[in-house]
């Protein structure tokens, strides 16, 4: 899928502007915040940590709690969407990044307790340094076929429970898989067990590291923080880099942005003066006014005259194969001067398919979904009687079948066909210039080089 990401500014009057600034800054980012709290509060917490995703409908329920309260409710519904979907896409982040960290330090210490100087291994096996090393060659005789030799020798140390086995897996390990000519010195040892020690620190100072925090539009956590330093010591080094880092840790300028994930949430348009508009789900009649440079903005008019398309047939085309794909409004910080919603621009990111763009690509997604439409119904009519809200859910489809079949207006344009053997390379180094080379892989033929002109040095 060709999807690509345009912008564009939108401006409307300071009363609209001051509202919405209001709604994101004072009422969906502190919702925000607060779902990010009370996520990591949950019991089952570390539990998410290890298996690297939070479990579903567990950000929804907390939402649903809070929007009663006094602070957090009053806002549209789309509002509600987004804290919720960006607080599950923060943690889905955050959480497969600790598995991985958690994994990599079982590994790291894993290997601190396989790692052992060659003194330490002759007194675990009580035999002499050359029979381990005999026993070695004999191990590494009996793995040469295998594709991963040093994974293989990582889970026959697990598995042995011989001293004089896992210590000759133990020697080859450090040794990187062979028979190293040279003797070992307690030095070189010492410093590479310093360094392995030193990886494990670092992981678990990673592991441990700030949570999720949000955007502190009100600099309330940072003065906090501080009032608290200034009257409590830190009881130790981690607890004072933790403070330490919160308090370096760049302050958000501007609210969470606005997501939209339904096409069908822009209504598109046109005032007096012929430029486009577009109004938000959620906002009301609020009308924002467009402003792109020339190269995003026939794409723009394609979301409004897909749109228009669509009413103008009374609805029977499909939203499916509108252009739009997704939307995303935010505030950009541009001036230190006037009230924050003066002093920062809105912007609105619109995700697109570029295959929509022609007949030819729409007919390929059309075929795609109508595709994906037909196993739905055949496999709901392969169950047999149905209850009514299934039924009614089928009628949806067939209804969504119809409409996939009704094409939307679109120029004729030859589909691009890529040649999987012309490759593209490309050289860089601190002396020379960029060379790019464009090669034919099926030939080895060079098709044309450029080595200058490329990139300079200043």
């Amino acid at each position: 899928m060709s999807i690509i990401t345009i912008h564009c500014r939108l401006t409307a009057p300071e009363s609209t502007r001051k509202r919405l600034w209001e709604l994101m800054a004072l009422q969906n980012t502190p919702l925000i915040n607060e779902l990010l709290r009370l996520v990591a509060t949950q019991d089952d917490f570390e539990e998410w940590c290890q298996r690297g995703y939070p479990p579903a409908g567990l950000v929804k329920r907390l939402c649903d709690q809070l929007k009663t309260e006094d602070r957090f409710k009053g806002q549209p519904a789309c509002f509600y969407t987004s804290a919720i979907n960006q607080v599950e896409y923060t943690y889905k982040s955050y959480l497969r990044l600790q598995r991985q960290l958690r994994q990599r330090l079982q590994g790291q210490e894993h290997w601190l307790e396989i790692l052992k100087s060659d003194a330490q291994l002759v007194e675990l096996a009580g035999v002499s340094l050359e029979s381990i090393q005999s026993t070695a060659q004999e191990l590494l005789d009996q793995l040469a076929p295998s594709p991963n030799l040093q994974q293989q020798l990582f889970t026959d140390y697990d598995k042995t429970t011989r001293t004089l086995k896992r210590a000759a897996i133990s020697y080859l390990l450090k040794n990187g898989c062979r028979i190293p000519k040279t003797v070992e010195t307690p030095e070189k040892f010492q410093q590479r067990l310093g360094k392995a020690k030193h990886k494990v620190k670092q992981l678990q100072e990673q592991i441990n590291a700030n949570l999720p925090l949000g955007r502190d539009l009100s600099d309330h956590h940072r003065l906090a923080l501080l009032e608290l330093m200034d009257k409590v010591v830190p009881e130790t080094n981690t607890q004072a880099k933790s403070w330490q880092d919160q308090l370096l840790k760049s302050t958000a300028l501007v609210p969470y942005p606005l997501t939209y994930a339904t096409n069908e949430d822009l209504r598109w348009g046109k005032n007096d003066q012929g430029r486009l508009t577009v109004k938000l789900n959620g906002l009301g009649e609020m009308t924002f006014n467009i402003y792109c440079d020339q190269r995003q903005l026939k794409w723009f008019n394609r979301f409004y005259e897909d749109q228009q398309t669509k009413r103008k047939s009374k609805n029977q085309h499909s939203s499916a194969l509108f252009t739009l794909r997704s939307a995303m409004l935010g505030w950009h910080h541009q001036s230190d001067r006037g009230s924050p919603w003066n002093r920062n621009r809105l912007t609105l990111y619109c995700s697109l398919d570029t295959r929509l763009w022609s007949q030819e690509g729409t007919e390929l997604i059309r075929q795609e979904k109508a595709e994906d439409v037909a196993q739905i119904l055949t496999a709901m009519q392969n169950k047999g009687d149905l209850s009514t809200k299934k039924e009614a859910f089928v009628k949806r489809k067939e209804s969504t079948l119809e409409r996939l079949n009704n094409p939307f207006p679109r120029p004729s344009q030859k589909l691009y066909q890529g040649s999987p053997n012309i490759l593209l390379a490309v050289s860089m180094t601190l002396t020379s210039p960029a060379t790019v080379v464009i090669i034919d892989a099926s030939t080895q033929q060079v098709i044309t080089k450029c080595p200058k002109g490329i990139a300079r040095r200043n």
